[in-house]
């Protein structure tokens, strides 16, 4: 009866308290530091006196929990309940990732890469996820993301987690291991990187081939440029480029493509330098030297993993280069996608656009060297491609090419999605596109210029082909199309108007 009694008379005040208060204090909101969730009905104390005891009444109400008390008065000094700390659900993330089907796994990522992205015991979440987990032979996107922000956590369990998916059979967990593996830079991974030359695909695949040197590029020691000297004989392309640029920037020495001098170089001079991290920069220097005034090179530090191959610069090679429009063509595996759509007839000058794509590249093929491997898709709303794949640039191949291109017509709609699609398909060893078009698409199965950039995107980040793009004539909607297509697919972009 006391404790009824009691509760009776605390009604009682709160109602007189209420009463007393004016009508607009009622629209009062909380204080700002409070922060409990609200489970039950709300209920706002106004009280213009500090003559009841208020931290009393709004124990009580919440105990008898009928009401959430929310206490505002300038009057009335009250401290909000402590906000609990959150537990932590390592099991129930890990049986997620484990057992849950893809569209839940995905959901539980976006968990951990958002509310809990700086709680540390994410690393360890994965790990065990990626240790139970039986990788089947075609890996779900949401395993190759697991794999791929596992790379981002600086923790020592990392690399001997990750090790072991270099020995599978699918390339592309393969190659989203060694992207982690790079975030990273472990020297204790290089013994297991290296082995990964003796693999078929290393040769039959430029996506594969690009994913190991990309990784091996990251590892700040000796160990990575051995690798590099004595696989750089057997590279061509744009990756001979890439490697070029990496010794020059980690060494100062400039020999171009030059294979016996840079092994000569570095057989002399290995054991006199030395990789170290330092500020998170990259130094190479000789043994001893003081880190301001003897270093031979410092590198830029490690940037983070990209989807594709960045697009390289275009130094330390032959200048004699040939050229489609304004591009060199470094590549030694190269696809030419010619809009052929009925815009196309429109006239720049004296020639139509197509007449004047057709010129540049009949001229282009002509001077290709013949250890060059290429071939030439026309679109409209079909796609329609000279041959099944890459052919060599023989004198017999550069003149039916020719009279291939010289027979190409007019056509209709833009299939813009079907003949990229196509193009990555074409080889697993292309290494560079050049897609020319005048306007955005509109006929295949994705028409929305966005949506052809994303799938594109997606589906080229393991073959990492570098994508240009050429836009002659069109306008706005073309420009932003063909800027975010090159800029995503590590290419470059340029307008002929």
């Amino acid at each position: 009866m006391r404790r009824g009694g009691q509760q009776g008379c605390y009604l009682s005040m709160i109602s007189m308290a209420m009463c007393r208060a004016p009508r607009h204090d009622l629209t009062h909101t909380a204080p700002s530091g409070y922060n409990r969730q609200i489970e039950t009905p709300l209920l706002v104390l106004v009280f213009a006196e500090s003559r009841f005891p208020v931290s009393a009444v709004a124990r009580q109400m919440m105990m008898i929990g009928l009401f959430t008390v929310v206490i505002v008065s300038s009057s009335v000094d009250v401290v909000a309940a402590p906000k609990k700390a959150a537990v932590f659900p390592r099991d129930r993330l890990v049986r997620s990732l484990v057992f849950s089907r893809e569209k839940a796994r995905q959901s539980t990522l976006d968990r951990l890469e958002g509310r809990y992205a700086d709680v540390p015991e994410v690393a360890d979440v994965l790990i065990e996820a990626i240790t139970q987990r039986e990788f089947k032979d075609e890996p779900s996107e949401s395993t190759l993301r697991m794999v791929r922000m596992l790379g981002y956590r600086e923790r020592p369990e990392v690399t001997a987690a990750l090790l072991p998916l270099l020995e599978h059979k699918n390339l592309r967990l393969v190659a989203a291991t060694l992207d982690a593996l790079a975030a990273g830079g472990d020297p204790q991974m290089m013994p297991r990187v290296a082995r990964l030359a003796a693999r078929p695909e290393f040769e039959s695949s430029y996506g594969f081939r690009r994913a190991v040197f990309h990784c091996v590029m990251q590892v700040p020691d000796a160990s990575a440029v051995d690798f590099i000297v004595k696989q750089f004989s057997k590279i061509d392309g744009l990756l001979k480029l890439e490697l070029v640029n990496y010794l020059s920037r980690r060494t100062g020495q400039h020999f171009g493509v030059n294979d016996k001098k840079w092994a000569k170089w570095w057989a002399a001079n290995r054991g006199l330098v030395k990789f170290e991290r330092a500020g998170g920069k990259e130094w190479f220097r000789k043994e001893g030297a003081e880190k301001n005034n003897d270093t031979e090179k410092v590198a830029k530090p490690a940037a983070a993993t990209p989807a594709v191959a960045p697009a390289a610069s275009q130094t330390d090679l032959a200048d004699d280069a040939p050229r489609f429009y304004d591009f060199k063509i470094y590549a030694k595996r190269v696809v030419f996608v010619i809009d052929r759509s009925g815009s196309m007839g429109k006239r720049i000058g004296r020639e139509s656009k197509l007449q004047q794509a057709k010129r540049e590249l009949m001229g282009t093929i002509a001077v290709l060297p013949e250890d060059t491997s290429f071939n030439i898709i026309f679109f409209h709303q079909k796609v329609g491609t000279w041959r099944r794949g890459l052919v060599k640039a023989s004198p017999q191949n550069k003149k039916k090419a020719v009279k291939f291109i010289a027979g190409i017509r007019y056509g209709e709609w833009t299939n813009s999605y079907g003949a990229l699609d196509q193009s990555l398909k074409l080889d697993g060893n292309t290494e560079a596109i050049y897609f020319l078009s005048d306007g955005e698409p509109t006929k295949g199965k994705i028409t929305d210029v966005r949506e052809i950039v994303r799938v594109i995107s997606r589906e080229n980040k393991f073959r990492r082909i570098q994508l240009n793009a050429i836009q002659i004539g069109g306008g706005p909607l073309a420009t932003e199309f063909m800027k975010a297509l090159a800029k995503q697919n590590a290419g470059q972009y340029r307008a002929v108007f």
